[in-house]
This record gives structure tokens, sequence and C-alpha cells, in this order.
């Protein structure tokens, strides 16, 4: 009988662990469970902070995304860096370790939990807000961040001049209406393509790698440059202007092939020789190279967070949707 007692309680002893290690793996991973799903909102957050910051050149985006995945989500520890394989990709592991209730019967006294993410800046798919203001892409190829680029005002036969053309584009929505309740411009021909200047919410939603029936519009050249000059020279956050590279058409048949958007900071406008028809900011160097004939506006294309959804096709001039990737 003493033999037997002693087998059930051998027998009491194997179950209770076996019984433990059940709970264990119900509570204690349970919890762990939970724990790394709050381990990757840190991680996806700290990444999306993170990526937008680097793609914007600034210095603290590794400093940012560990606030956003340590101090305001929880983690531990974070590592915040990029991938090697893939341009502007930011990448994040978030770490935390959880002490376990009954783990520590089978040597667990703590589970180390992990997450991982990715986020990217990619160019988006589509655009509104910008300004009625198309730039052609030069000789086909991107635009440098911090570069001086200069656009002249040219008829179609003269926009393939390599050193790149501009020209402005009519929204043929406000003309019909539809654009009233988006902004407070409305009418036609100068005074309308002023007003769109100013106030860029006016724009339609465009998407990229398509073409657009954007009308040559009906208005004095004079006055919409001195829109520009009014509203946007020296206005060091720019105006998202729409990126094309092929053109058709004339008049209210004109279409234009975009194939990105830029964000671009004035920094001179002429409208011919002398004085009173060369502006430019603080330390751009004067005069600038216009012709009696000429107009131009001259600027810098600079990185902005734009946009809802990234277009995998579409060129990249700066301006970027964050998304995550994984």
């Amino acid at each position: 009988m003493t033999r037997q007692k002693g087998q059930v309680l051998v027998l009491v002893a194997i179950m209770l662990v076996v019984l433990l290690g059940m709970l264990a793996l119900a509570l204690d991973g349970g919890h762990a469970y939970l724990q790394r799903r709050q381990m990757q909102t840190a991680a996806d957050a700290g990444a999306l902070a993170a990526a937008r910051e680097y793609c914007a050149g600034r210095p603290g985006w590794q400093e940012m995304g560990r606030h956003y995945c340590e101090d305001l989500n929880g983690a531990q520890s974070c590592e915040v860096g990029l991938d090697p394989t893939r341009q502007r990709t930011v990448q994040v592991v978030a770490e935390i370790t959880v002490p376990t209730w009954f783990a520590g019967v089978i040597g667990m006294s703590s589970i180390i939990v992990r997450a991982a993410a990715q986020a990217a800046c990619s160019a988006p798919a589509g655009l509104g807000d910008m300004l009625p203001f198309a730039v052609k892409l030069p000789d086909g190829v991107g635009f440098e961040e911090g570069q001086t680029y200069q656009f002249w005002y040219k008829t179609p036969s003269q926009e393939d001049d390599p050193r790149g053309a501009f020209g402005f584009v009519d929204w043929p929505w406000l003309e019909s209406g539809e654009g009233e309740a988006a902004c407070t411009c409305s009418g036609g021909g100068t005074k309308l393509l002023e007003c769109v200047i100013a106030q860029p919410q006016c724009a339609p939603w465009v998407q990229t790698e398509k073409w657009w029936n954007f009308p040559e519009p009906g208005a004095e050249l004079n006055p919409l440059i001195d829109a520009l000059r009014k509203y946007w020279l020296c206005n060091e956050n720019g105006a998202i202007v729409p990126i094309y590279d092929k053109r058709e058409g004339s008049g209210n048949t004109t279409e234009y092939y975009v194939v990105g958007f830029g964000r671009f900071v004035i920094n001179g406008i002429c409208t011919g020789q002398g004085p009173g028809k060369q502006w430019a900011c603080k330390g751009v160097p004067t005069p600038l190279p216009c012709g009696p004939g000429d107009k131009i506006v001259q600027g810098e294309f600079i990185e902005s967070v734009s946009g809802e959804q990234p277009d995998p096709n579409a060129g990249y001039y700066g301006v970027y949707v964050v998304h995550l990737l994984r």
C-alpha cells in the first residue's frame, strides 16, 4: 500500500507539472501574444515616424523613430535603421521582456517578445492641392534636391529645350462650376487663374502615368507670373506642381502626360531685362539669365510628404507618401 501511495504521489507531481505547463502556455502564452501585438504597433509607429523624418532630410529621424516606438507605444528598446537593399526604407525592431506567471515551473521566468516593421517613401499615385503650373521633365530625367532649375515659358514647338519649360494650365472643373465647393475661385480667364494660384486647394485630384486634358488658359501671361511672384516667391514651403514628360494638342484639346509631382520653391522670377523685370530672394545671384523676351521662373525642388497611396510605377521627384511595407 505504501508503495502504491508513493506511485500516486509521483504521478500527481508529474501531472501537476504538466497542468502548470498547460496553464503557462494558456496564460503566459496569451499574455505574450498580446505583448506581441503591442510591439507590432510600436514597430509600425516607429517605422512610419522615422521614415517621415528621414525622407524629409531631418537628422533626428532615428531618435524620432525610437520616441514613437518606446516612449509612445511601450517598447523597452527599439533598433532603428535603414534597409540596405531598398532606397528610402526604414526598418524598426521593437522588443520587450515579459515576466511569466507560471512558466517558471518549466524554467522560463520571462519571455522576450519582438516585432519588426518597415516603412518606405514612395511616389504618390495621385495628388490635388497644387499650382496650375506644369513643369516639363528636362531630358527625361529627375530633379536633384538643392539644385537650382530654370524653366522658360515656351510654346509647344519650343518646349523640348533642354533647359526645361513650364506652362500654366486651366482646371476645366472650375469653369464648369464643379470646384466652387472646394475653394472660393470661380469664373474664368485671368482672374480665375490668379485666384487658383493663390489657392492651390482648388486643384483637382490628378493621377500619375495618365494623360490629362488641361486646356491652355485663356489668360494674360504677365498677371499670372505676377501672382506667382506675389504668393510664392521666396516661400520656403514651396508649392506642389505637376510634372509631365509629353504634351499634345493645343488650346482646349491640350493634354499632358503627368509622370509625378514636385514641391517647388521659387527663388527667382524674371520677365525680361532691366529694372522692374527681375526679382530674386536674398542670396540668389542676379541678374537672372533672362533675355528681352524671356519669361523665366527658377527655384529648387525639396522633399515633401503628401498623398495617400503609393504608386510603384510613378516617378519620384521629391513628393512622396510614407507607407508600411510590412
